[in-house]
């Protein structure tokens, strides 16, 4: 019996390579005038280095088959881009399927305005993998599991607006409908649920409750910029929701997504031979104005600071300290049922990434780490990147989580810590 489902899990991974290939082949074939097309293959693997007692059907954390195809044209007065990703992974058990990734317009204005629309990927701030005022939707299963950084980015369909002048740039960024960040569901990595009160795997809990599908429920973000000298200086504002349930509605027996304002500013510019930045915003849990609430978070002051610089050639080491202050942490405190976890009123996290290239930039090493000294816990991103030719790359790496306690945000997936490959061609 476990050979003929190994031989039917064969034939599916061979029927999605030969499928792939076709799409690469009829890429290199097909070129319209003024459409440039691009993509890559990709194949990735990925394993679980510890046992996870509450998935125990399923030691890979990643094996899929992707080829990504992405069409651009350019005229005087606009560009249009696409980007569809066709992927196979059957580590969650799913058919051969394809999704959009990026399918955007894009016109000018006489140099004094851009608009965007379509779904797009969007990003700012100035963190490096920490993130303040950069609130839009992020894929966490994509993240902790190994797939290539771009797809920690989950895209928006959106409609983005940026006014240019002398004194101050603007970018204007509307979102119709709530999209969410991608967080583990317990098919590949299991997580803490406060409804459940531990670690879970696949559960018959519900789903996290979705804002209504309704314009009264769009996104507005925006953010002012200009220079200060050699200093980037922007302010932010935000209004829509979180992008992880944090309420829990306790009669339905689900959680969901409360609303959130977020005011902030950052800075960027070179200092003492490398680049420092900084960055604040100001988290406004609108449900819970007095904290009162122990079932929604409470608002938080969020800062972070980080300093990169080159030290030797082709190495480049980069730090930053991020933390949270939760406003009225004596009310929320007063407000817990007895025997509830209690969520520190600072919470601190300090990272670090270093990269070093060698022969003559073929080989990337890099680690990025995460370390909470108030949380208790960590998590270790160790990668090496190969570059056989411009159109071949191999990268290898892991995932690795450790804490204290169930309930922080990397002692949770203490027992998802993986081992990752992947083989790309670009076309």
């Amino acid at each position: 019996m476990h050979k003929i489902i190994e031989r039917k899990h064969n034939m599916k991974f061979n029927s999605y390579f030969i499928l792939i290939l076709a799409l690469v082949l009829s890429a290199g074939a097909v070129h319209a005038e003024g459409i440039d097309i691009h993509g890559f293959f990709e194949g990735a693997y990925g394993g679980r280095v510890v046992d996870n007692p509450v998935i125990t059907d399923r030691d890979y954390t990643l094996e899929e088959s992707r080829v990504q195809m992405q069409l651009q044209h350019f005229s005087d007065s606009a560009e249009f881009y696409g980007s569809v990703d066709f992927l196979g992974d059957s580590a969650e058990g799913s058919d051969f399927k394809a999704s959009i990734r990026e399918a955007y317009a894009k016109f000018g204005f006489g140099g004094k305005a851009d608009v965007k629309i379509g779904r797009q990927i969007v990003t700012w701030g100035t963190g490096d993998l920490v993130f303040i005022n950069d609130v839009f939707p992020k894929n966490y299963v994509s993240f902790f599991t190994g797939r290539e950084d771009q797809y920690l980015k989950h895209p928006s369909d959106a409609l983005r607006l940026k006014l240019f002048s002398k004194a101050l740039n603007v970018d204007i960024v509307a979102i119709p409908f709530f999209d969410p960040d991608q967080m583990p569901t317990g098919q590949k990595l299991s997580y803490f649920n406060p409804l459940a009160g531990g670690i879970v795997g696949m559960t018959n809990l519900p789903a996290p409750r979705l804002p209504d599908r309704k314009f009264d429920n769009g996104e507005i973000a925006i953010r002012a910029y200009r220079y200060l000298g050699s200093f980037q200086v922007s302010a932010y504002f935000f209004r829509g929701f979180y992008k992880t349930p944090m309420g829990i509605d306790m009669a339905a027996g689900t959680m969901y997504y409360p609303e959130l304002g977020v005011y902030g500013a950052s800075t960027r510019g070179p200092l003492f031979s490398g680049v420092l930045s900084a960055e604040y915003g100001y988290y406004d849990s609108s449900d819970d104005d007095s904290g009162s609430n122990p079932l929604i978070p409470n608002s938080q002051h969020r800062f972070l600071v980080g300093f990169e610089r080159q030290l030797w050639t082709d190495f480049t080491a980069g730090i930053q300290y991020y933390n949270e202050f939760m406003v009225d942490h004596d009310v929320y405190e007063g407000k817990l049922p007895p025997g509830s976890p209690v969520f520190d009123e600072l919470r601190q996290v300090f990272t670090t990434r270093l990269t070093q290239e060698l022969f003559y930039q073929t080989i990337r090493l890099s680690l990025f780490a995460f370390v909470s000294p108030t949380d208790e816990d960590w998590h270790l991103r160790p990668s090496v990147t190969y570059r056989y030719s411009d159109a071949v790359s191999i990268s290898a790496g892991g995932n690795f989580f450790g804490g204290e306690n169930d309930n922080t945000l990397f002692g949770q997936f203490e027992d998802n810590s993986n081992l990752y490959a992947r083989v790309r061609y670009n076309f």
